[in-house]
């Protein structure tokens, strides 16, 4: 749900009113930090600015190319990024 709120609907009306390639990627990246403050400041700047540049620069990258391989792309690098979150934290925590 974060993709489609906070970085492709941003990026979407960005493109609608032709606004150029950085831009696209720095209004999406005002919506998708706030969201991430909720975890601490730390989590925002891990999560929030640096995975988000990732997934959205990747995001308008590839939607040049097609919305399939923009979407498939970004929720690839985002359910990865969330996957290796996950298994390091049960690994910290199961020891």
């Amino acid at each position: 749900m974060e993709l489609l709120l906070w970085q492709w609907l941003p990026v979407m009306i960005a493109r609608r009113y032709k606004v150029r390639f950085w831009f696209q990627i720095w209004i999406s990246l005002a919506f998708f930090f706030p969201p991430h403050l909720g975890n601490g400041v730390f989590s925002a700047i891990k999560g929030g600015l640096f995975g988000g540049f990732y997934t959205v620069f990747t995001y308008v990258c590839w939607r040049e190319r097609s919305l399939w391989k923009a979407f498939y792309m970004t929720y690839t690098m985002h359910a990865a990024a969330n996957a290796l979150a996950v298994a390091l934290w049960w690994y910290r925590t199961s020891r």
